[in-house]
C-alpha cells in the first residue's frame, strides 16, 4: 500500500516538476528565442538600409582614369589621397539613435562612436571582414561585434566606386545592451504570463495532489479497518459525494461494508450483533470509560425463559420466531441507550451507555415488553419471559469479570424463579 501512494505522489511531482519546466522556464525561454531571431532579422533590415543609403552617398568616379589603389593604408586614385567624408553620418545618427563608421579599404576613416573620454573611437578596422567581405563587394552582419570594449550588433556595407571598384565599408550598429533591453521588454509580459500560468497550474495540481492522496488514504484507513474486521469506520461525507473514481470506490466500500456487516458482525437469524461484533464493540465502551472524563457503562446479560420447551412444544420454526420477536424488542429500545447483541442460543446482551439506575430503568420497561409480547405461529399464541443480570462497569475491573459477574446475576435469578432483573 505505501508504494502505491508513493507511485501516485511520484506522478504528481513529476507533473509539477513538467508544468515548472516546460511552462515556467521553457515558455519564456522559448519566447526570447522567437523573439531575438525577429529582432535580429528586423535589424539587420533596418542596419542595411542605413548603411546602404551612407555608402551610395560614398560612391567615387574615376574621372581621370588614374585608377584606385591602397599605399599604407590610404585610398589613393593617382597621386590623391581620397578621403570619405563622413559628416553625413552625425545627421543619421542624431535621426536613428544608431552608430556609424566609413572605412576605406584599409583602415577606420571616421565614426560616431566615442572612446570613455568622449573623443570619437579611432582603431584599426576589422581587416579580416574586409578581405572576407569588402574587398568582394559583399554585406555582413554580426551579432557579436566589439567596438571600444562594448558587445555590438552590426552591418557592414560595402562601398565602390563608379565603376565597381571596392573603396571601403561602412558600418552601421547598435550597443548589443539595448538590443538586449528592447528584447527583455517584449519577452517580459510573456515571462509573466508564463509565471502566472505556471503557479496556476501549480496550485490546481497541489489541490488535486491534495484531494487525490487524501481520497486515496480515506480509502486505505477503511481497508485496513475491513482487514482488523471493524466495520465502524465510516467513510466522510464529501468522498460519498465525489463523482471521482475514489467516491465511486467508497461508495462502493460502504455497500461491500454493509454487507459484510450483515455477514460477518450481525447475526443471520436476529439482525441482532453476533457474540464477535458484540466483544469489538463492548471493548470500545470499555476503552472510553477508562479514559479521563470517559463515560462508564453497564453490561446486562439475559436469556429467554424455558426456551428448550417452546422448541420441544411448539418446533425449532417457532423457536425461531420467538428468537426473532425478542431481538426485535431488544433492537428497538437499545437504540438510544447503547446495543443489544445476541450472545448464543438464547442467550442475549445488552450494553448501556450510563449508570446502573437509569439502565435499571430501561432494562425494567424492556423486560415489561418481552412479557407483553405474543408470537402467533400456526393457530399458537406464544408467550415468553426472560432473566436478566446486570453490573455497572468500575475500575480496575477488566471485562472478564464484568461478563463473568453479570452472568453469576443472571443463574442466581433463575434459580429464584426467573422472569426477573438482578443487580
Amino acid at each position: 500500500m505505501k508504494t502505491r501512494r508513493w507511485n501516485v505522489a511520484s506522478v504528481f511531482l513529476a507533473f509539477a516538476i513538467f508544468i515548472f519546466t516546460v511552462v515556467g522556464l521553457g515558455f519564456p525561454y522559448t519566447v526570447k528565442y522567437v523573439v531575438t531571431s525577429v529582432k535580429e532579422q528586423e535589424m539587420e533590415e533596418h542596419l542595411r538600409v542605413l548603411a546602404a543609403e551612407l555608402a551610395h552617398s560614398f560612391e567615387l568616379r574615376d574621372t581621370r582614369g588614374a585608377g584606385f589603389y591602397l599605399a599604407d593604408g590610404d585610398l589613393m586614385c593617382g597621386d590623391i589621397n581620397v578621403r570619405l567624408d563622413g559628416a553625413l553620418m552625425d545627421d543619421l545618427r542624431a535621426l536613428t539613435d544608431v552608430h556609424f563608421a566609413v572605412f576605406n579599404a584599409g583602415k577606420r576613416v571616421s565614426t560616431t562612436i566615442t572612446s570613455k573620454s568622449g573623443t570619437r573611437y579611432e582603431a584599426a578596422f576589422e581587416i579580416d571582414i574586409w578581405n572576407q567581405y569588402g574587398s568582394q563587394g559583399e554585406t555582413y552582419f554580426t551579432t557579436d561585434g566589439v567596438i571600444n570594449e562594448k558587445p555590438f550588433w552590426g552591418y557592414y556595407y560595402p562601398i565602390q566606386s563608379g565603376q565597381g571598384f571596392p573603396l571601403g565599408m561602412v558600418y552601421a550598429g547598435v550597443e548589443a545592451s539595448k538590443m538586449e533591453a528592447a528584447i527583455e521588454k517584449t519577452v517580459r509580459p510573456f515571462r509573466i504570463f508564463g509565471n502566472i500560468i505556471c503557479a496556476v497550474s501549480l496550485v490546481l495540481l497541489a489541490v488535486g495532489a491534495y484531494y487525490v492522496l487524501r481520497s486515496q488514504r480515506t480509502v486505505l484507513k477503511f481497508m485496513r479497518m475491513f482487514d482488523k474486521g471493524d466495520f465502524s469506520e465510516q467513510v466522510p461525507k464529501w468522498l460519498l459525494e465525489s463523482k471521482s473514481e475514489y467516491g465511486e470506490i467508497g461508495r462502493h466500500l460502504v455497500s461491500m461494508r454493509d454487507s459484510l456487516d450483515g455477514r460477518v458482525q450481525k447475526d443471520t437469524l436476529t439482525g441482532l450483533f453476533n457474540r464477535r461484533a458484540a466483544m469489538y464493540t463492548l471493548k470500545k465502551y470499555f476503552v472510553e470509560a477508562n479514559t479521563p472524563g470517559g463515560e462508564t457503562f453497564c453490561f446486562a446479560i439475559g436469556d429467554i425463559d424455558f426456551f428448550k420447551k417452546v422448541n420441544d412444544t411448539y418446533g425449532h420454526n417457532c423457536g425461531d420466531e420467538v428468537l426473532k420477536k425478542v431481538s426485535q424488542i431488544l433492537s428497538d429500545n437499545m437504540k438510544e441507550f447503547g446495543f443489544a447483541a445476541r450472545w448464543g442460543g438464547e442467550e442475549f446482551i445488552l450494553v448501556f451507555r450510563g449508570k446502573l439506575p437509569q439502565a435499571m430503568r430501561q432494562l425494567e420497561y424492556i423486560l415489561a415488553s418481552v412479557r407483553s409480547a405474543v408470537v402467533e405461529y400456526d393457530d399458537y399464541q406464544v408467550k415468553v419471559t426472560m432473566t436478566f443480570g446486570i453490573i455497572q462497569y468500575h475500575a480496575p475491573n477488566n471485562l472478564d469479570y464484568v461478563i463473568s459477574a453479570a452472568d453469576k446475576l443472571l443463574y442466581k435469578g433463575k434459580e429464584n424463579g426467573r422472569n426477573q432483573i438482578v443487580s
